[in-house]
């Protein structure tokens, strides 16, 4: 990967973490590392935990878990976040298939132009 994709990749992860802090996330603890889709395509997984403050300011008390995945792709950012309550039985399993669909066509490139 080229310094200016990872550049990319490093400034739409953050963009991402900051649109959830504005949208109420408190206490935001994040981890990351390098993920690579089944087609081969790489990319940034982050996930973590945070908490959710509301209108007032005050942090509750339920813990949420979210997993964030960037990939730049030819020059496009793609991302794909899931965040769900902690305790809700059924939110991790949802959330790994949702992980686990995650599919991106791979750009063909130096193909020769049909002709006619």
């Amino acid at each position: 990967t080229q310094p200016q994709e990872n550049w990319n990749i490093a400034m739409a992860l953050n963009r991402s973490l900051v649109l959830l802090e504005e949208q109420g996330a408190s206490t935001l603890i994040v981890k990351d590392e390098s993920f690579e889709t089944p087609e081969g395509i790489k990319g940034i997984r982050a996930y973590g935990s945070f908490y959710v403050a509301n209108a007032s300011g005050q942090v509750g008390t339920e813990s949420h878990q979210y997993e964030l995945l960037v990939f730049d792709q030819q020059g496009g950012i793609q991302t794909v976040m899931v965040a769900f309550v902690d305790d809700d039985r059924f939110a991790q399993g949802l959330k790994e298939r949702i992980i686990n669909s995650v599919s991106l066509e791979i750009p063909q490139t130096n193909q020769k132009p049909e002709t006619p």
